[in-house]
């Protein structure tokens, strides 16, 4: 008996020691490593960057992460090299997309580039060497996007089974811990069950709780204030859209404003109201005609731009308008 309570003792110790060295994930370097990640239990820590990362490997009944057993794809001596291209938003290189998920999910990031002005990628991999899924995030972002305005980009790691989501701007702002939280798990279960472009999808749909109508590149309004204003302009008898920016580049404010105002309403139509506080100065561009004495109200709301007034700028503004 006291033979049995040694052995038995043993093997729960050598349980422990093995439990705790199963599945660690690889983090980013110390100053970014404060993820989200989810394994066999959830560990919840916010993450002041935005970007976020989980596991998707496979389980057993036990909780213990099963061993990875597909065909070995290098390793660290090869790392998949991601060369973002424009026009394009999804690299599958881990192969795991059909031509018709690809589809399907390129139809969401166009529509949310649009209706939500969010620039959003997706990339699979299946040989991430010494890289992690966040380094992926952050060069697609910068390389399509230059690391500018609202992002959302997605990696799935199918080499070390940890993914990762970078959200900029306003997707930071907006996408609280508990939304977060949510659609990683339930993410997860669908990558472990082989469906990937669902799990992709579910974690895409984050930016449905982005507003459609206020576009702060700058992080100045509060997310009561994002809601308020959203409502406020949704709510409207005119499609009239804003967006905060500090434009200093060889792009006039109003051909900016067309710019974005294309892209918004590519059918047509709709109000896009630039406020740039870079400049203090206000632009705006329809295809409608404008009603409204709004070259008072661009003046007035200049003058709150300059004391940094921004929702009271933005609020001039729209008040102008008919509604």
């Amino acid at each position: 008996m006291k033979k049995f309570y040694e052995f038995f003792t043993a093997v729960v110790i050598m349980s422990v020691f093995l439990s705790g060295c199963v599945s660690s994930p690889q983090n980013t370097p110390p100053d970014t490593s404060e993820n989200i990640e989810i394994s066999d239990d959830t560990v919840q820590e916010e993450n002041p960057s935005g970007a976020e990362e989980i596991t998707h490997a496979p389980q057993d009944n036990s909780g213990d992460t099963l061993v990875n057993n597909s065909e070995d794809t290098g390793g660290e001596d090869e790392v998949q090299s991601v060369k973002a291209e424009s026009g394009k938003y999804i690299y599958d290189y881990a192969n795991i997309l059909s031509d018709e998920d690809k589809n399907e999910i390129e139809t969401y990031i166009k529509r949310i580039s649009a209706e939500k002005m969010i620039n959003a990628a997706v990339v699979t991999i299946s040989s991430g060497g010494g890289s992690t899924s966040a380094d992926y995030a952050k060069d697609i972002f910068n390389q399509l996007y230059d690391n500018s305005g609202n992002g959302l980009v997605f990696v799935l790691n199918n080499d070390t089974k940890y993914d990762y989501l970078l959200k900029t701007g306003v997707c930071d702002l907006m996408i609280d811990t508990n939304d977060l939280n949510s659609a990683l798990f339930s993410a997860t279960e669908m990558f472990v069950s082989g469906e990937y472009k669902d799990g992709i999808m579910h974690m895409l749909s984050l930016a449905d709780i982005c507003p459609s109508h206020i576009f702060d590149e700058l992080g100045v309004y509060s997310v009561e204030e994002l809601q308020f204003i959203e409502n406020r302009l949704s709510g409207s008898n005119r499609d009239i859209s804003v967006i905060l920016t500090s434009n200093v580049s060889d792009y006039s404010d109003y051909d900016l404003c067309k710019i974005w105002h294309d892209r918004r309403y590519p059918d047509g139509g709709g109000y896009m109201i630039l406020l740039n506080t870079a400049l203090q100065q206000s632009a705006v561009y329809t295809d409608n005609e404008i009603t409204g004495n709004l070259a008072a109200a661009f003046e007035t709301a200049s003058a709150y731009l300059y004391a940094q007034e921004y929702y009271l700028a933005m609020d001039t503004i729209i008040n102008y308008i008919d509604y």
